[in-house]
């Protein structure tokens, strides 16, 4: 029983992980695509500022990086409230 506990924690770390890199790397390609944009400044603001980069995103017409942005914020923080549990 108490193997099957520890490799399950492993494996939970692992996604954590994983799933936060996936978030970190979703926001800077947002970020990025949203500085490529005319106001600039407006990517710099998302980069500083994570949840105004889903609303910018949607207003700039980058629907499918916003939709990885917050599938990624969603799996991330599902995985958080699992493991505190």
């Amino acid at each position: 029983m108490l193997r099957w506990w520890i490799e399950m924690s492993r494996v939970l770390y692992g996604m954590l992980v994983a799933s936060f890199v996936a978030f970190l790397a979703s926001h800077l390609v947002l970020a990025g695509r949203l500085a490529m944009r005319h106001p600039r400044g407006l990517g710099v603001l998302a980069l500083f500022v994570p949840p105004v980069a889903p609303v910018l995103g949607v207003r700039a017409g980058l629907v499918r990086n916003t939709v990885a942005w917050v599938a990624s914020v969603a799996l991330y923080a599902a995985l958080v409230a699992l493991s505190l549990r």
